[in-house]
């Protein structure tokens, strides 16, 4: 889950970003729990996962241990996803806490999102449920990881100039933060940004055929789950 930096023809794989957004999001959620606290109100995190968001919102609620946040993930069966065992097994060993819900559904990681998408676009709902999320949908997670491109930029000082960010997609948020990171820091508009996809390719397709083909098109179970997604809900960003 780290991008990947190619500078002078070397390949330098940064697991420090991941590091640095962990401690954000965990500061995040602390943040958010002690305000509610003054405000004497609860939020519910609702958040769907193809693997890794699921297990790393739960981390984060029982890390920080909060008392006024609850995390609500919904996870494709691996019936018909590539969800592992062990990533189910990272997220249902917690379904038994309090503040923790855990739900195995029907339909891929893509039905999910349309679901997510649906719940947050209804204004009364999610206020009378008091509902926010850590998914991309939330444009707050595409801010936290912004700063892994400004963190590695600021890394390597001279040496960023042109240098390549290989970044694995699958709803391509963490792509779309490259974006966002290269209007915030002006430097980084002379690295390049190269999305990575596996089977599920409906983004390399639209890119070098200028088509959009998803209709029909079925998920494909490859060894990255977390990047098995038909139709990445940041295209439109």
């Amino acid at each position: 889950s780290s991008s990947l930096t190619i500078l002078k023809g070397k390949c330098r794989p940064f697991f420090v970003s991941l590091a640095l957004t962990l401690s954000l999001f965990l500061s995040f959620i602390q943040y958010l729990d002690c305000l509610c606290r003054k405000q004497n109100r609860k939020t519910n995190l609702l958040v769907a996962t193809s693997g890794d968001t699921g297990s790393a919102a739960i981390d984060g609620v029982l890390t920080t241990a909060c008392t006024h946040i609850s995390a609500t993930v919904l996870f494709p069966s691996r019936a018909i996803s590539s969800v592992t065992l062990e990533q189910e097994w990272q997220m249902v060993r917690h379904a038994e806490h309090p503040n923790i819900n855990v739900l195995c559904c029907e339909g891929t990681s893509d039905d999910l999102d349309v679901v997510i998408e649906r719940v947050f676009a209804d204004e009364e709902f999610k206020r009378r449920h008091s509902l926010s999320t850590v998914n991309s949908v939330n444009v707050l997670r595409l801010i936290v990881q912004a700063a892994h491109y400004v963190h590695v930029y600021l890394s390597l000082g001279l040496g960023a100039e042109g240098a390549s960010f290989f970044v694995p997609s699958g709803g391509m948020g963490h792509l779309c933060s490259g974006v966002i990171a290269r209007k915030l820091l002006s430097g980084l508009g002379t690295v390049r940004l190269v999305g990575c996809v596996n089977e599920n390719k409906a983004f390399h397709t639209l890119m070098s055929e200028g088509e959009l083909r998803s209709k029909g098109m079925k998920l494909k179970k490859t060894l990255a789950p977390s990047m098995d997604i038909v139709v990445p809900y940041n295209l439109e960003r």
